[in-house]
């Protein structure tokens, strides 16, 4: 009726277009989040990768830099120490679960 929906709609499409364009990058070790068979790659050819261990991932909208973060993964989690670089400010320091705890 007053068109409320309708702006509603368009805003989620948009976000939606925007998390297709966002390119990651990432540098360091892996595990699967699932077994896999290395022996027979046929069957086991999707499954994801997560980032396990010591590495670098960034974060890019249409050439920009939106996030980095250098450091401990878990599981495709920062988990650990590190360094997040994100809307212009830098998090140094721990992480668990994902979210920065501080120094």
């Amino acid at each position: 009726m007053f068109g409320f929906s309708k702006k509603a709609k368009q805003a989620k499409i948009k976000k939606e277009d925007l998390y297709k364009k966002v390119e990651a990058y990432y540098e360091g070790s892996v595990d699967t989040a699932d077994y896999w068979d290395p022996e027979n790659l046929d069957e086991t050819s999707c499954i994801p990768l997560l980032p396990n261990g010591i590495g670098k991932i960034t974060f890019k909208l249409e050439g920009k830099l939106i996030e980095s973060y250098e450091g401990d993964f878990v599981l495709g989690s920062y988990q650990g120490k590190g360094k997040l670089y994100r809307k212009g400010k830098v998090f140094e320091g721990s992480f668990h679960d994902g979210k920065y705890t501080g120094e």
